[in-house]
C-alpha cells in the first residue's frame, strides 16, 4: 500500500463552514486503486456530523474539475483530533496526474487540520450540499495552506477481474432472458 496527500499533521484547525466541498490539490505518480482516505479532524463539540471525501481531476491551472469518486459515508464523533479514515465501497482507478482530495460535511462543527505552509492556492472549496458532490466542482475560492489529508492506493492498472453469468441450454432448445424466450 502507497499514499499521496498530506500525511503530516499540525496544530492549526479551522471550522469547515458547511455548505462547501473543499480539500487540497497533490500528485499521484503513478495509476493506482483507492481503497480508502484519511482525514485529520475533529468535531467542535458533544454530538456527531456525516463526512464523505471525495477526488476531483486537476484542470492543470490549479483548479478541481472532473469529480471521479466518493467514499462511504463516516459519522465522526471524536472530540480529539485524529485521523479518520473513509473507506470506498469499491476501489476507485485512476490514473497517474494531478488531484484534488476533498470532503463535504453535513453541517459546521466539523473542524480539518491543516498546515500554514504558505502554499499559494493549496486549499479549494466551492458551494456543495451534503451528500453530493457537484460535477464538475464549480469555481473555487482559494485560501494558502494545505489540509491533511490523503488517499492509500495499491499499485497498477485498473482491476480485471470479470464476472460472467452465463446458462447454456441444450441444442435446439429456447431459453430465458430477462425479457422473455428466445429461440436459436
Amino acid at each position: 500500500m502507497a499514499t499521496f496527500g498530506k500525511t503530516t499533521t499540525s496544530g492549526s484547525y479551522d471550522n469547515d463552514g458547511g455548505g462547501n466541498q473543499r480539500g487540497s490539490k497533490f500528485v499521484l505518480t503513478e495509476e493506482g486503486n483507492l481503497s480508502k482516505i484519511s482525514m485529520h479532524s475533529r468535531v467542535g463539540s458533544a454530538g456527531s456530523v456525516n463526512v464523505k471525501c471525495g477526488i476531483f481531476l486537476d484542470n492543470g491551472s490549479n483548479t478541481p474539475t472532473t469529480f471521479k469518486g466518493a467514499t462511504n459515508a463516516v459519522a465522526i464523533s471524536n472530540t480529539t483530533a485524529q485521523w479518520n479514515d473513509f473507506t470506498f465501497a469499491t476501489e476507485l482507478y485512476l490514473p497517474a496526474a494531478t488531484y484534488w482530495i476533498v470532503w463535504l460535511s453535513e453541517s459546521n462543527t466539523l473542524y480539518h487540520q491543516f498546515n500554514a505552509d504558505a502554499l499559494t492556492n493549496g486549499h479549494a472549496y466551492a458551494g456543495a450540499t451534503y451528500p453530493n458532490f457537484t460535477d464538475p466542482f464549480g469555481t473555487p475560492s482559494y485560501q494558502n495552506w494545505e489540509v491533511s489529508i490523503y488517499a492509500t492506493y495499491t499499485a497498477g492498472g485498473p482491476p480485471t477481474s470479470i464476472f460472467l453469468d452465463m446458462w447454456v441450454p441444450k441444442t435446439n432448445q429456447p431459453y430465458l432472458e430477462k425479457e422473455g424466450m428466445v429461440n436459436y
